[in-house]
């Protein structure tokens, strides 16, 4: 009875309440959800792209992008990707950050800023193949053909610019407001992994992401940042950091499958049961229109021919748990008829849930 993308409405619908709950006052989660800045030039590309490449391991904690901003914009001219090819190669541009800034080790191969610096310049690299930002997008939006050619930009993007790799590169895109493009980390694969839909790695995890985004009819951009939150707790455009509860979001989701199983096994209890609906998403708000008598006459009702009627089934299910509010005592009784879940049957077998 249910499937891969019931699991998925179950996973969204449950991790946007549970976000909604951790998050702190005063905060409209919202903003997070669309990207903040809107990338106008090629310039604003190379430093979203230069940001980007320090976002590894402990490479923030070093490179501190965010709070040297001003004065790496003004070693890069102001993130000019072509003055940055001409002028500078490896060397040159990590003497220059030596200058500018305190560098522990600078005579390691394997100093943080001298592949910092490689990066870089593997950077202006990619992007002085585009003369605008409008070559540029066309670029990108070549690959839209379907999923096979969307997947292959950011494995192109990884081979291309040196210290990206897959999830970065798909950061890369998604920051500079390509939404389809979420960016496999650790949370997420951890997330994924646990709950069975795929292996704990960036492409599986990814393909996880998008295919879950198109069930829900969310953005992959959405889907991700959710699930960050709520695994981080980093509220960062409110400089608000909480407690990351990821383990506790997968167990309480292994819960609901459970009771996923057991519903489908005919172990049926009243509290799962209704959980397994809400989070489901198949009430029917308007269920009274598609009724013939009243819900004193929810037997009556029960008789009709739903077999082949998905809107007639929600209703009917709607009814039942709408009946169990006001009069009470009576779910128990349905759920043991079998009409509950033969009216489940009917609607999950006929339909694909969104959020709410």
């Amino acid at each position: 009875m249910f499937k891969r993308y019931h699991r998925y409405s179950v996973l969204c619908n449950f991790a946007i309440e549970y976000l909604e709950e951790m998050v702190p006052e005063n905060i409209d989660v919202e903003k997070y959800f669309m990207p903040l800045k809107s990338y106008s030039s090629m310039n604003l590309v190379f430093e979203r792209l230069c940001e980007t490449l320090q976002n590894k391991s402990q490479w923030p904690n070093s490179i501190k992008f965010k709070l040297r901003r001003d004065t790496i914009s003004k070693i890069l001219f102001e993130f000019d990707p072509y003055k940055v090819h001409w002028f500078y190669n490896e060397e040159t541009l990590f003497n220059v950050f030596k200058q500018s800034f305190e560098i522990k080790n600078p005579n390691s191969p394997k100093n943080i800023w001298r592949q910092y610096s490689r990066y870089i310049l593997s950077g202006s690299r990619f992007l002085i193949k585009f003369k605008t930002i409008n070559e540029f997008r066309n670029f990108i939006n070549s690959f839209y053909y379907n999923k096979l050619t969307k997947i292959s930009l950011p494995v192109l993007i990884e081979r291309k610019v040196k210290g990206l790799g897959f999830a970065l590169s798909c950061d890369f895109l998604k920051e500079i407001g390509y939404q389809e493009y979420p960016k496999p980390d650790v949370h997420i694969k951890k997330i994924y992994s646990d709950l069975g839909f795929c292996d704990d790695e960036d492409y599986s995890s990814y393909k996880t992401i998008t295919e879950m985004a198109d069930v829900i009819g969310e953005s992959a951009y959405k889907v991700n940042k959710v699930l960050w939150l709520i695994s981080s707790g980093n509220f960062h455009l409110d400089e608000n950091k909480v407690e990351g509860n990821r383990d506790e979001l997968i167990s309480n989701v292994k819960r609901l499958f459970n009771y996923m199983e057991n519903i489908e096994s005919n172990k049926i209890y009243e509290r799962e049961i209704e959980e397994i609906v809400k989070y489901l998403n198949i009430f029917s708000r308007d269920y009274s229109d598609y009724m013939d008598t009243t819900l004193t006459n929810l037997d009556q009702e029960l008789k009709r021919d739903f077999s082949n009627n998905t809107v007639l089934a929600k209703a009917l299910l709607t009814a039942i748990f709408r009946e169990e509010h006001f009069i009470g005592g009576m779910l128990s009784s349905r759920i043991e008829s079998g009409v509950v879940k033969n009216l489940m049957e009917v609607i999950l077998n006929n339909e694909i849930k969104g959020s709410r």
